[in-house]
Parts: C-alpha cells; structure tokens; sequence
C-alpha cells in the first residue's frame, strides 16, 4: 500500500511539474506575441 501511494505522489508530482513547465512555454510564447503585436502598432 505504502509502495503505490509513494508512485502517486511521485505521479502527481510529475505531472504537476509539467503542466507547470507548459504554462510557462505557454506565457513566454504570449507575451513574445504580445511584444510583435506592439511593436506593429508602435510602427505601424
């Protein structure tokens, strides 16, 4: 029993970090979106 809960944290874990790490991918792509998006309209 100790084994299996010890392999869910150890899931949930995982899968926290990585839904972490695509938020974060996910922010930088939008906010370099949003940096080409302003400097259109700066110049345009």
């Amino acid at each position: 029993m100790k084994t299996s809960n010890s392999m869910l944290y150890l899931k949930i874990l995982y899968h926290e970090e990585l839904s972490i790490i695509l938020l974060a991918s996910l922010w930088r792509y939008l906010d370099g979106f949003r940096n080409i998006w302003l400097w259109q309209t700066l110049f345009w």
